[in-house]
């Protein structure tokens, strides 16, 4: 737990105003705003590299010194649009994985070890949701969430071939040159702020790793938030993903959550919801980029 007295009294803060949020406390003072969080990690090493590679976009350390908390500048977000807030941070990822992209060894990475994970995981959604269809069509009084999903099932099926497809067409590519990138990893609109200065707040998960996780995690957190396909865009206009690369990444977001019943019909409701929203945005999505796929449901 962070003392927050002591570390307002070892830095002679005199505060108006504690905010508490997720992961941080905000604190105004008289004269600035500071950032406190609780140390999980030596951010030194990274931040260093970041600074040398002149990457802009993220806090620099007030003090690190405590064994406890980390201490920052902090600045307010001034855009309330989700939209446009989406493309500085589209702009900021994709300056990010510029600027730390590396090629890695062809042999070094176990292809098939990431392939047979991916494939057990598609098929086992596909199990659970005909095992669950067969259960509802068994029920005779069905709840609004029951009924919802039994309704566009054959979509959940539609998009788990899709993911099935795409993953046969990662795996079968040969000898390929393999980049790998700085990933943030906790990628959303809530982990950045546009102000001052714009920036990711958390850096805390970062890892170096397949450029398309940083994208899985902010298209699975925020595509049905605002406009995805406009940002992918623009972020294939900053970094362009090559076929291996989008084959996987639509492998992985075709492959929709478990939708869990609870005893709750109003929180079920909202949750199959916006379970069925994610699959029919990222159907129409993947059509969209890929004509072909069209043929899938023929």
């Amino acid at each position: 737990m962070i003392n927050i007295k002591d570390c307002l009294q070892n830095h002679n803060i005199k505060t108006r105003k504690l905010t508490y949020l997720d992961n941080y406390v905000v604190i105004d003072s008289d004269e600035n705003k500071f950032l406190l969080k609780i140390k999980d990690s030596d951010k030194k090493e990274l931040f260093n590299y970041l600074e040398q590679i002149r990457y802009d976009y993220y806090l620099p350390l007030e003090n690190s010194h405590n064994d406890y908390y980390e201490l920052y500048p902090y600045y307010s977000d001034k855009i309330n649009d989700k939209y446009t807030k989406a493309k500085e941070l589209i702009y900021a990822l994709a300056l990010l994985h510029l600027k730390t992209t590396s090629y890695v060894d062809y042999n070094s990475v176990d292809f098939k070890e990431i392939y047979e994970e991916l494939n057990n995981r598609i098929d086992n959604r596909m199990m659970y949701y005909l095992d669950l269809q067969d259960y509802l069509e068994s029920v005779d009084f069905l709840s609004p969430a029951q009924f919802l999903l039994l309704k566009n099932f054959s979509n959940f099926y539609k998009i788990l071939r899709i993911a099935k497809n795409r993953l046969e067409n990662w795996f079968s590519i040969g000898n390929r040159n393999i980049r790998e990138v700085l990933l943030i990893k906790n990628v959303g609109l809530d982990n950045f702020r546009v102000g001052d200065r714009s920036y990711f707040i958390d850096f805390k998960d970062s890892k170096k790793g397949f450029v398309i996780y940083d994208l899985i995690s902010f298209y699975k957190r925020e595509a049905i938030n605002v406009d995805f396909p406009s940002l992918f865009n623009l972020y294939n206009s900053k970094y362009q993903l090559k076929i291996d690369e989008l084959n996987l990444f639509y492998a992985v977001i075709c492959i929709p959550e478990k939708v869990v019943f609870s005893k709750n019909n109003y929180q079920d409701t909202l949750n199959v919801k916006k379970i069925i929203d994610y699959v029919l945005l990222t159907l129409s999505f993947v059509s969209e980029e890929n004509k072909e796929y069209e043929e899938t449901d023929k």
